[in-house]
């Protein structure tokens, strides 16, 4: 397990199986976007991850700085280029939700942001195992 501390915020990141979670707590920075990025690129090397999924468990989130935002759009190219398949969030912060929603259009991403929001883990779970299943089973 991954992990970062910062003043205004914090975050826990895991692999099991093939779901790598995050839990971030406060405001995301950039900072704390450069340390995940790099302890994310950890686990998918070291595991050697081809076909993941990632849940964000954020229901403490309160928002991302501006850098930060703008960070999460190169964050995301590179997780899908790097086997990212699937990706949910458990997140009730209007303006998080907003963030991700200006992040997905940013990517061109299809479907509703709606669609990978989620009340609480275990259904977010349940939808990211759901996607991989047949990419893993497949492979």
């Amino acid at each position: 397990m991954f992990n970062y501390n910062g003043t205004n915020g914090s975050y826990q990141l895991s692999l099991q199986e093939q779901i790598v979670t995050a839990s971030f707590v406060g405001a995301i920075n950039g900072r704390m976007l450069e340390s995940f990025a790099s302890q994310l690129q950890s686990i998918i090397n070291e595991n050697a991850l081809t076909h993941w999924g990632y849940i964000s468990n954020s229901q403490r989130l309160s928002a991302a700085t501006p850098d930060a935002q703008q960070k999460m759009i190169a964050l995301a190219k590179h997780m899908r280029a790097h086997g990212c398949q699937a990706s949910a969030f458990v997140i009730d912060s209007a303006i998080a939700i907003s963030q991700l929603d200006k992040v997905r259009q940013s990517l061109h991403l299809e479907g509703n942001t709606r669609d990978i929001i989620f009340s609480c883990y275990d259904e977010a779970l349940r939808y990211v195992k759901q996607q991989l299943n047949p990419l893993v089973l497949g492979s």
